[in-house]
C-alpha cells in the first residue's frame, strides 16, 4: 500500500470534506471545553482534585480544538501529515496521559499527584526538546510510504520519531496496567464500606478509559499509514469521544461521587472506640445485627451500632471471615434466604430476595448461585 506525496494529494470533493470534519471538531471540542470551564460543580462537592480535573479537561478540549485549527491551516500546503509526524505523537501522548489521570481522579486514587504526573510527562518532554535540537543539526524528512521510510531510515530526526513512537505505544500499555492496578484497590475500598457497590464502581469510567486507549492505538496506526480517510476517521471518533466524556464527567459529580467520598477518603475516627474485650464478642454482638436484610446498608450502619470505628470494624470482618464487608453482608443474606425457604417452601423467589435485603431479583439470583453453586430453584427442589 503506497502513500507518496503524490498519491496523498486528494480531489476537491474529499478534501471539502475532510476540512469540514475538522471545522466540526474544533466547534465541538471548543464548546464542550467551554461548558467544563463554566459549569458550576455541585457545592456538595468540596474535593478539589475533582475541579481540578473538570478545569484540565475543559482546557485540554480547547487545546485539542486550537490544534487542528492548526493543522487545518497547515492543510493548506499538506494533504495529512507524514509518518510518525512528531505534532500528532506529542498531541497523542499528552491526551493518553490527560484521559488517565482524570479518570483515575474518579477513583481518588492517591497516585494522581504532581510528582507521579510530572513523571509520566518525562519522557515526552525529553523527546521534544532532543527532537528540536535535532532539527538544528540534521535535515527533517517528511514521507508519506513504508518504501520512503525505508530508504530514510538512517535519518536521525526520523529514527528519533520513530523511538518516540515506540515510547509512546509502551506508555499506553504502563497506563492500562496503572489503571488496572488502581481500579482493583478502589473496588477492593467500596466493597469494604458498600453492600451493594454496582452503581459506585463507575463502570462507564472504566469503558471510557479504555476507549481512549482504542484511540490512542488508533493514532500509533495512523501516523504509520497517514490517510485522508483514516484522518477524518480518527478526527470524527475524537470529536465525539470528548464530547460524551466531558458530558459524563459533568453528570458524574451530583450523585455517585458524593456518596462515595466516605468510602474513598481517609479520613480521621472522631467517634469514641468501644472497648471489646475479645474478638469473640464483637463477633457475637454482630451476629445479633440483622441490618444486613436492610437494603443499602453500608460499613458505616454497623459501625454506629456497635460504637467502634469503621477502620476497626473493617480490618475485624477482613481478618475474621477473610472476605469483604460487600461479600460477608451477601454470605449473611444468602443464609438467611435458605432459612426462609426452609420455613416458607410457598414463598416465591421474589419474596425471599426482598426478605433477604436484596433490592432486585436479578442480584439475588447471581449472588445465590455464586455463594451456593447452583440456582434457587435448584436448591429449593434440593
Amino acid at each position: 500500500m503506497d502513500f507518496s506525496s503524490e498519491c496523498c494529494l486528494t480531489d476537491n470533493t474529499d478534501y471539502n470534506m475532510l476540512d469540514i470534519i475538522y471545522y466540526f471538531n474544533i466547534f465541538g471540542c471548543l464548546t464542550m471545553g467551554m461548558a467544563l470551564l463554566l459549569i458550576q460543580t455541585a457545592p456538595q462537592l468540596i474535593n478539589p482534585h475533582y475541579r481540578n480535573a473538570k478545569r484540565f479537561l475543559g482546557i485540554a478540549s480547547i487545546i485539542v480544538a486550537l490544534c487542528n485549527a492548526l493543522i487545518l491551516y497547515n492543510r493548506m500546503q499538506e494533504s495529512v501529515a507524514d509518518i510518525f509526524a512528531m505534532p500528532v505523537l506529542v498531541a497523542a501522548q499528552l491526551q493518553a496521559a490527560l484521559f488517565t489521570f482524570i479518570v483515575l481522579i474518579l477513583f481518588h486514587s492517591p497516585y494522581v499527584c504532581r510528582q507521579n504526573i510530572l513523571r509520566h510527562l518525562c519522557p515526552t518532554l525529553f523527546f521534544v526538546g532532543l527532537y528540536l535540537l535535532t532539527i538544528l543539526l540534521f535535515p527533517d524528512v517528511r514521507i508519506y510510504s513504508v518504501d520512503e521510510y525505508i530508504a530514510n531510515i538512517t535519518n536521525p530526526v526520523l529514527l528519533l520519531r520513530t523511538v518516540f513512537a515506540a515510547t509512546y505505544l509502551t506508555q499506553i500499555v504502563i497506563y492500562v496496567r496503572l489503571f488496572r492496578r488502581e481500579q482493583r484497590n478502589y473496588i477492593a475500598k467500596i466493597e469494604n464500606y458498600f453492600s451493594d457497590t454496582d452503581k459506585y464502581e463507575f463502570r462507564w469510567a472504566s469503558r471510557l478509559f479504555y476507549e481512549a486507549a482504542c484511540i490512542g492505538i488508533a493514532v500509533l496506526v495512523f501516523s504509520v499509514f497517514p490517510a485522508p480517510l483514516f484522518d477524518g476517521i480518527i478526527t470524527v471518533v475524537v470529536t465525539v469521544y470528548y464530547f460524551n466524556f466531558g458530558v459524563r464527567y459533568i453528570n458524574y459529580q451530583y450523585k455517585l461521587y458524593y456518596e462515595a467520598l466516605p468510602a474513598i477518603e481517609e479520613k480521621e475516627e472522631v467517634q469514641p472506640a468501644k472497648e471489646i474485650e475479645g474478638d469473640k464478642e464483637l463477633e457475637d454482638e454482630m451476629a445479633k445485627l440483622l441490618l444486613y436484610l436492610q437494603q443499602g446498608v453500608v460499613l458505616g450502619d454497623y459501625a454506629e451500632a456497635l460504637h467502634i470505628p469503621e477502620r476497626k470494624l473493617s480490618v475485624f470482618i477482613n481478618s475474621t471471615y477473610g472476605v469483604s464487608f460487600k461479600r460477608w453482608v451477601n454470605n449473611k443474606r444468602v443464609e438467611y434466604a435458605t432459612e426462609q425457604m426452609a420455613k416458607h417452601p410457598d414463598y416465591t423467589m421474589e419474596r425471599i430476595a426482598e426478605l433477604s435485603g436484596f433490592a432486585h431479583k436479578s442480584h439475588f439470583c447471581k449472588i445465590f448461585r455464586e455463594i451456593t453453586g447452583g440456582s434457587f430453584t435448584e436448591y429449593k427442589n434440593r
